[in-house]
């Protein structure tokens, strides 16, 4: 049976018989139907993709912290960032963060006991330091691939 109904094209026929513009439509759809078959499945960069897992440092759960993943080049994303509560973090699905490979930063806070004020305006805040080597967060070392859709990735830091 063919694509398109010769019945429906009532053009002039070119010195073959054909309808040439049935035939050239009949040639687009079979194309686009050949490529879109083939891009089923292909996810890969592109494909939105979410995160989440568990974070310790020396066996324990980092309490309060935050998490960056940056393209490593091969993707073309804007990465994402989240933050470390008890442990734990979690990264919604987003374009921004696509399927593809990353390096992650991951960043520890902890009080210092100090205080101080933001501006005459604010309240007294809790003053915290970043606790966590470099090499896991500025000079980061972990390299990842996320894949399409959930994620989940645990990091125990030493």
């Amino acid at each position: 049976m063919p694509l398109v109904d010769q019945r429906i094209c009532s053009l002039p026929q070119d010195f073959l018989g054909n309808h040439s513009l049935c035939s050239l439509r009949s040639s687009l759809l079979l194309f686009s139907s050949i490529f879109s078959l083939l891009c089923v499945g292909c996810g890969g960069s592109g494909a939105a993709s979410a995160v989440e897992g568990t974070v310790t440092f020396r066996g324990d759960p980092i309490q309060k912290g935050a998490i960056r993943f940056v393209a490593d080049g091969e993707v073309d994303s804007a990465g994402g960032i989240g933050s470390i509560t008890d442990g734990h973090y979690q990264l919604p699905e987003s374009p921004d963060l696509k399927a593809g490979s990353y390096v992650v930063a991951i960043y520890g806070f902890q009080e210092t006991g100090r205080t101080f004020k933001p501006d005459d305006n604010s309240p007294e805040l809790p003053e915290e330091k970043q606790y966590l080597p470099r090499e896991h967060n500025d000079a980061s070392t972990h390299r990842i691939e996320l894949k399409p859709g959930e994620n989940s990735l645990d990091f125990h830091l030493k």
